[in-house]
């Protein structure tokens, strides 16, 4: 939440860009997602709603005229099953720790039921969010009352002014998103990039939420999808800028783990990325697209292959698609056993199914015994 400040001119002063408030607002913006996000992870509140019926609210409010006005990331208002009266969640975004967030959600509760009751309505009920995705622990009260917790007990009964529910990222669990998969794939791309920053945008994580976005690129179709492509637009630009993927991270990274990232970073650059990296994601993704295209015309000319242009693009991108998936799976392997079976290398580099190759990783890493588990699925299953 901020606070909007005027100039002498009347202007408004310029925002602070902060990438994940940003990409927070493009994700939950959003009302399918916002519908999946509460049905998954809140089912006991979302069996009292009509979730069908939700719309975004204004999030500017004023509570105090000489201070001005207030702001959240995202208002949401919804129906009560059985019922005419509404309910409303407020959602605000944090990277960091704020000491001050139970003040600033009771100011903008307050700002609204001020206006219900000047408009004579009954105080309409909220709910406050509070996203989480930074690295340090969230140590911040999540109620009044435990704000007040060192007092006694006959005194704290009396501080329940207001509690907030805490979404960490850090408690995101991989069977989370696996459960999203068929639900919203979007959402979970999407929350699987957010919990980046709580992993200190770990290097394995990052290549995790690129190989998703390969491949929903290409199942997809997303050049006939305006929706997808502008949500790849900003996962792209949101991945790099909490995994400080410049030219020359990459380039060292290359160096250090090429078997494992090769295939990653050619299908990056076949799909035009290259520029994107060096210059920032969102200029590079229209320079980058028109490079990889002239590319594989001046290709297919050279070969002489009219059909060469489509059928070579193409072949490369579902290749570097399935290779990247392999490393993904080599990788699950080695961190859970410490080693990587030759049976297993074999079997692996060998599949060109990522749908398998998917489902193979999940198993893996939530497997009890996942030794176990890659004989029957690799010795017996080839």
């Amino acid at each position: 939440m901020s606070k909007k400040q005027q100039l002498p001119n009347g202007e408004q002063p310029p925002v602070t860009r902060n990438i994940h408030d940003t990409y927070f607002k493009e994700l939950f913006g959003n009302l399918h997602n916002v519908r999946t996000f509460l049905d998954e992870f809140y089912p006991e509140l979302s069996a009292c709603l009509e979730l069908s019926r939700i719309d975004a609210r204004p999030t500017e409010k004023f509570p105090d005229k000489a201070k001005g006005s207030h702001y959240l990331d995202l208002a949401i208002n919804c129906t009560i099953k059985g019922q005419s009266g509404k309910l409303y969640f407020i959602f605000e975004h944090k990277s960091y720790p704020d000491k001050k967030i139970i003040i600033q959600l009771l100011r903008y509760i307050l700002a609204v039921w001020e206006e219900d009751a000047s408009t004579g309505k009954h105080l309409t009920p909220i709910i406050p969010f509070v996203f989480y995705n930074g690295e340090r622990p969230w140590n911040i009260p999540s109620s009044t009352q435990e704000a007040f917790s060192k007092l006694p007990q006959a005194i704290q009964e009396y501080m329940q002014i207001i509690r907030y529910i805490l979404f960490d990222t850090k408690t995101l669990k991989d069977e989370h998103l696996a459960r999203l998969m068929e639900r919203n794939r979007l959402l979970m791309i999407g929350l699987d990039a957010l919990r980046l920053k709580s992993h200190g945008g770990a290097l394995n994580e990052v290549v995790s939420v690129v190989l998703e976005l390969a491949d929903l690129m290409h199942t997809a179709g997303f050049q006939d999808n305006t929706v997808l492509e502008m949500f790849l637009e900003k996962t792209i630009e949101y991945v790099q800028g909490v995994g400080n993927l410049d030219a020359e991270s990459i380039d060292a990274l290359l160096c250090s783990e090429e078997d494992t990232m090769q295939s990653v970073v050619q299908y990056w650059r076949k799909q035009g990325f290259e520029q994107g990296i060096e210059k920032g994601f969102v200029r590079g993704l229209e320079e980058g697209k028109e490079q990889g295209i002239q590319q594989g015309i001046e290709k297919g000319i050279e070969q002489g292959i009219e059909k060469g242009i489509e059928q070579g693009i193409e072949q490369g991108v579902e290749r570097g698609i399935e290779q990247g998936f392999r490393e993904m799976v080599l990788a699950t392997i080695e961190a859970r056993l410490g080693t990587i079976p030759d049976y297993a290398r074999t079997a692996i580099v060998s599949i060109t199914d990522t749908a398998y190759l998917r489902e193979l990783n999940q198993k893996i890493i939530k497997a009890q015994d996942p030794e176990a588990l890659l004989l029957i699925e690799l010795k017996h299953n080839p």
